[in-house]
């Protein structure tokens, strides 16, 4: 007989911070099955029995998942990858509950959808673009039937779902994933019909079979299933080609007209997956963003400066001179006699010194009008970068 899990993997310890991979955990060691003669089965839940059922299992991946600093790097990378495609990213709060890959097999009966390396939930780009073409072809109110067409043809490589592809559609949607760790939690559905659902199709004989026909005599059957609270998402659209930018960036205000009327995922029609822009956490990576770039840009330019530039850069960013004018840090630094033992060194920092002063309105002042020149700073220090440039 096979069974859900190898009879050594049953003394597996389940971690107990919240950053380690619960979609291996939830999917590969369910050990809540009990052994029928040569079948197996998940207990349901039951007052009067003891044992183990699916809320249990459910139960033991709640709680706050993934990795804050994995999924703000992953969050980072999209955006560089949509930014240098041409492509435009936006943040979406879910503003309820939203479940993802319910139709999964598993062992519990209802299924979930785990990024393979974050091991958060995620909705993947092929859904985000049949969202999108969804608001497209049916809701989007504004929109002719010409430019339906048109934008289906353009966006999505077909005119209408059921046509041959005969182009790759010119957006690229990629996968939404979630910008910091998401909270999961245990929610319910109670069908009153399961039998008709499950075996409806097989009936030969009414009268012998009433507990698979729909009717209200039924009672309800609570189904346990994962669902995921208040998440932050990032959503991310590119061109193939830069003449499609402007594709790209209505491409997005579809999707946030979907996201808002219609909801992403599973059970939308009850209200799941229904987002609202909100860009707070996606302005702030975008600035670690250009952070990491200006940083990467200084040490190019460290990395192409002389010796003795390297050195003055050193001296214009010590904690000592904080607040001073990079001109007026190099002079105190001469002052404290920096390169005093290197002429040709200190003539070429006094050039430098020159330089910047001469950049800044009424800095280098070689005659003063002051009718007290000795305190006519200005005209006092450019004559002393003067004495060092003799």
């Amino acid at each position: 007989m096979t069974r859900p899990l190898y009879a050594a993997a049953h003394d597996l310890a389940k971690p107990t911070t919240d950053d380690w991979h619960k979609g291996l955990w939830y999917e590969r060691f369910v050990d809540i099955y009990q052994v029928m003669d040569s079948s197996w089965s998940i207990p349901k839940p039951n007052p009067n029995h003891a044992g183990r059922s699916k809320n249990d299992w459910i139960e033991t991946v709640t709680g706050k998942t993934g990795n804050r600093e994995e999924l703000e790097r992953h969050a980072k990378a999209l955006l560089q990858r949509s930014q240098s495609l041409g492509g435009v990213s936006a943040g979406f709060k879910s503003d309820w509950h939203f479940v993802t890959g319910l139709g999964n097999p598993h062992p519990v009966e209802n299924g979930f959808l785990w990024h393979h390396t974050l091991g958060v939930p995620y909705l993947p780009g092929a859904s985000v673009k049949g969202l999108v073409r969804a608001w497209v072809e049916q809701w989007d109110d504004s929109l002719r039937a010409e430019d339906r067409k048109t934008r289906c043809l353009t966006w999505f490589g077909t005119e209408d779902k059921s046509d041959v592809p005969e182009q790759s559609g010119q957006l690229i949607f990629f996968d939404a994933l979630p910008i910091s760790p998401v909270t999961l939690a245990q929610d319910v559905m109670t069908p009153h019909y399961d039998k008709w659902y499950e075996q409806g199709a097989d009936i030969t004989n009414l009268a012998q079979e009433p507990q698979k026909i729909p009717a209200d005599w039924h009672n309800p059957v609570p189904v346990p299933f994962l669902v995921v609270k208040n998440a932050e998402w990032l959503f991310a659209i590119a061109p193939r080609t830069p003449a499609y930018a402007e594709d790209a960036r209505a491409a997005l205000q579809a999707l946030q007209q979907a996201l808002e009327w219609l909801g992403a995922g599973a059970k939308t029609a009850v209200g799941y997956g229904r987002m609202e822009k909100n860009d707070s956490a996606v302005t702030r990576l975008e600035g670690i963003l250009q952070q990491e770039r200006e940083k990467q840009e200084a040490e190019r330019c460290r990395a192409q400066q002389s010796p003795l530039e390297q050195a003055m850069e050193a001296v214009i960013q010590r904690p000592a001179y904080k607040g001073l004018t990079p001109y007026t840090a190099l002079i105190k630094a001469m002052e404290e006699g920096a390169w005093k033992n290197d002429a040709d060194a200190k003539r070429q920092v006094a050039a430098h010194i020159k330089a910047l002063m001469q950049q800044e309105k009424g800095q280098w002042r070689e005659i003063s009008t002051a009718k007290k020149p000795e305190r006519d700073n200005e005209y006092q220090r450019t004559l002393k970068v003067m004495q060092w440039l003799k």
